[in-house]
């Protein structure tokens, strides 16, 4: 015989341990004159004054929300994306020798419009449960994030990522780049000093 015992109210508490963030920062100065089209992956080489700007946002982030003010980093590699209507990423992928990877948007893209950028679950179960009845951030197997002018996405560059397809009629256009760490990381016989070359 099936017992079933309704519980009408109970007190929880969810604790997101070693949760994979993803930062997403307002940039306030105008940016549009970078998104010129080319296809340079040393851009913002060519924009000292701009790449201090983003450099200015990622270390507000690092410092104030992942608490890494004893560590530097360095702005590695840069570049444009460019997907006209119909277009996308194709299949998920990562960004090897980075970890940091960060997207800045020209414009603002609707749900509808598409071209968001799709996060997939670092830990896929191994088990095909049931479907969820709500999906949140603690159940999600994929997160999107639309495009917003002026949003900068900082994420893990291991974070397996694609850029979905654009239903709009215009291109969708973001800036992004990569970031490593510099100087002296690690301790006792893991330490290390490393210094990125700026070509």
């Amino acid at each position: 015989m099936a017992f079933a015992y309704d519980i009408m109210e109970v007190e929880y508490q969810v604790l997101p341990v070693f949760s994979t963030p993803i930062g997403v920062l307002k940039v306030n100065e105008d940016l549009s004159h970078l998104n010129s089209g080319s296809d340079d992956t040393k851009l913002l080489n060519s924009f000292p004054k701009e790449k201090d700007i983003l450099m200015s946002y990622f270390n507000y982030y690092k410092n104030n929300i992942l608490r890494l003010e004893n560590q530097d980093f360095e702005l590695t590699t840069s570049w444009l994306t460019n997907f006209g209507p119909g277009e996308d990423s194709g299949e998920y992928h990562y960004h090897g020798n980075s970890l940091y990877s960060c997207v800045f948007y020209f414009d603002s893209f609707t749900s509808d419009e598409g071209g968001e950028i799709e996060f997939k679950h670092p830990h896929e179960s191994l088990f095909e449960l049931k479907p969820c009845t709500e999906i949140n951030l603690y159940n999600a197997s994929e997160v999107r994030i639309n495009p917003e002018k002026n949003m900068l996405v900082i994420f893990p560059s291991r974070l397996y990522h694609k850029i979905l397809t654009n239903r709009s009629s215009r291109t969708r256009n973001s800036l992004a780049f990569n970031i490593f760490p510099v100087g002296i990381f690690g301790g006792l016989d893991s330490e290390i000093n490393l210094k990125v070359d700026k070509p």
